[in-house]
């Protein structure tokens, strides 16, 4: 793994990350791989965004095997700011396939479909952080199945 630190955040560059990324570009042949890529850095720099208007900045940033995580920062942020910041990555992707499909809606296709996916309730998408966030906030005594820790 590489780590660095940009602007008070630990970029780790996991090896699994590269190696799915060779061979990935080794076995398609379409070209849709850079858009991919490309789509799912929009969505993050939605969350970086969130976390700049807000003037904080995420612990670590980590692009591995399963995409790019990112890990909060040690001071929470307020429940606006958090729901804010869990929700500007599916704004931002929202946001470019609707401008993009005016251009190619071929283009915008992947960008309209990692909004809407992040945003529906499972664990680990933006969407379960976002119902988690709700039951945290609205009931905090209660356990739920759906609890996300």
């Amino acid at each position: 793994m590489i780590s660095f630190k940009l602007c008070g955040t630990t970029i780790c560059l996991h090896f699994s990350f590269f190696a799915m990324l060779c061979l990935y570009f080794q076995l398609e042949r379409e070209g849709y791989g850079v858009s991919c890529l490309f789509t799912a850095l929009v969505h993050e720099t939605g969350h970086l965004i969130a976390f700049a208007v807000q003037k904080a900045a995420p612990k670590e940033l980590h692009f591995q095997l399963g995409g790019i995580r990112l890990i909060p920062p040690d001071e929470p942020l307020s429940f606006p700011g958090e729901l804010f910041t869990l929700a500007a990555g599916s704004m931002v992707s929202l946001y470019c396939g609707s401008f993009l499909y005016y251009k190619d809606s071929q283009t915008a296709l992947p960008h309209l479909l990692t909004g809407l996916f992040s945003l529906l309730p499972l664990p680990g998408l933006d969407g379960g952080e976002i119902v988690s966030l709700f039951q945290s906030r609205f009931f905090p005594e209660k356990e739920y199945f759906f609890r996300i820790t």
